[in-house]
């Protein structure tokens, strides 16, 4: 469980598992998911304790405190976990986070070379891919170079995603509501 240094993130919005081509297979967990400002950092996928009778692996997907909040922005967060032990005991994979939980069963995973991106773990939808945690904007300042994209409440967006756009959510009076990247 969650320590005083270490809370969970909002909400988990995927689950990838993979089985890494090697001797013994160990397997990736990659989640992604939001925080509800800059003032989070340092992503981890925990263990919750050993491999139940039942084969299930629960982990929770925690963030730390950082030493300064600049803005109550919605930001992707990424974590991955490589499982180490007997594989052969885990059957389903349970991850959870604040607001909800996600699970996989291991004999969906998909097989992975060591030269994959833990990130994406193969090809996926573009716009459930996530950008690395080390590229995630944490201030203002990060925001330089990004497109900007403006979304009013009463138009519809797209489902395209680019990881160097920053999305200004208004409301029906103009004013900024949300900020998102993608």
């Amino acid at each position: 469980m969650p320590d005083s240094k270490r809370h969970p993130v909002k909400e988990i919005q995927s689950l990838v598992l993979g089985v890494l081509k090697s001797n013994p297979p160990h397997l990736l967990i990659s989640a992604h998911g939001v925080v509800t400002s800059t003032g989070w950092g340092n992503p981890a996928l925990v263990p919750r304790g050993e491999v139940t009778a039942e084969g299930l692996l629960e982990l929770d997907y925690l963030v730390s405190a950082l030493p300064v909040t600049l803005a109550q922005v919605n930001l992707p967060v990424h974590a991955a976990y490589l499982f180490e032990g007997d594989l052969a005991k885990v059957k389903l994979v349970r991850v959870h986070a604040e607001s909800n939980a996600l699970e996989q069963a291991v004999s969906a995973a998909r097989p992975v070379n060591a030269a994959d991106t833990i990130l994406g773990l193969g090809p996926e939808p573009a716009r459930s891919r996530a950008v690395s945690v080390t590229s995630l904007p944490q201030t203002v300042r990060d925001l330089i170079g990004f497109r900007p994209r403006v979304v009013r409440s009463s138009e519809p967006i797209g489902e395209d995603h680019d990881p160097k756009r920053v999305n200004f959510h208004l409301d029906e009076a103009g004013a900024i509501n949300k900020i998102t990247i993608g």
